[in-house]
Order: structure tokens, then sequence, then C-alpha cells
């Protein structure tokens, strides 16, 4: 997901800490930039999708909101909608706008697409979507591809 927002001209931030030597490597392939902790993270953006071990996700978004991020927070992770609604309660008291989103299928390639569908106000989601929208200056049959996966 990070590699295709990265790929349409986004910048993507990420966390390389705890993380192995090949997560690295994909990292700097995407062009991610790497930053010192969820802190800076919560500084610098506006939107933070959120894609962890399912049991982790809870703890993710409480840290998260520990640093007072206030912008579009959307978690993609396969959780229950008992832990949808705490993680919407734990990010409602930092004031962010809260999305529900789910990755259905392979991470794209030339021949595997995957979907993101998403939950939440239509403004965050219009602003989320557009993430995934491929830019002009794209060749055609990427643009084609691009845009068949906002359903």
């Amino acid at each position: 997901m990070a590699a295709q927002v990265a790929a349409r001209g986004g910048e993507v931030l990420w966390c390389p800490e705890g993380r192995s030597r090949t997560t690295r490597e994909r990292a700097d392939q995407a062009r991610l930039q790497p930053v010192d902790g969820i802190q800076e993270v919560a500084v610098r953006s506006d939107i933070i999708l959120s894609l962890c071990p399912p049991a982790n996700a809870e703890a993710v978004a409480a840290s998260v909101a520990a640093h007072s991020f206030s912008g579009i927070y959307v978690d993609a992770n396969a959780i229950s909608p008992a832990s949808m609604a705490m993680i919407c309660a734990i990010m409602g008291r930092s004031g962010a706008q809260v999305v529900d989103g789910s990755i259905i299928g392979s991470p794209p390639s030339a021949r595997k697409t995957a979907r993101l569908y998403l939950s939440g106000p239509d403004d965050s989601l219009a602003t989320v979507a557009s993430l995934f929208r491929a830019p002009p200056w794209m060749p055609a049959h990427c643009r084609a591809a691009s845009e068949g996966h906002r359903r």
C-alpha cells in the first residue's frame, strides 16, 4: 500500500525500528521516508494508514493517539467490529477522523491486484481514496489499472 502511494508521488513515512533487513530493502526500493518513531509520524502526517497484526491494532492506535494525532486515521487491519469501535474511541479522544479499511487481494503486481475498501466520513474517504488515484503523468495502462481499484 505504501509503495502504491509513493509511486503516485505521495510522501510516505515509515518506522524502520524493529523491522527486518528485507522490509528495509523494500521500503528503500519504494522510496519510503524513514523516521525515528511514531511521534514523528504523528506530527508530520495528515493521514496514517495502520497495517499491522490484528492483535496489535488497538495498541498502535493508542500509540498514535498518545501523540495527539488529529488527522485521518485509517485502520486497514482485519479486526472485529468491537475492536474497531475501541479504535474509534481511542482516536476520537485525540480529534482524529477514523476510517475503517479492508484490503482484499494479493499485493499488486503485473498479474495481481488488491482492493482497498473504505468506510467512514465522506470527506475523509475522498481524501484517502485520492492517495490511490493515478496521476495524469502515469501511462494509460497503469492509470486504468489504478482506477479499477477504487470501488
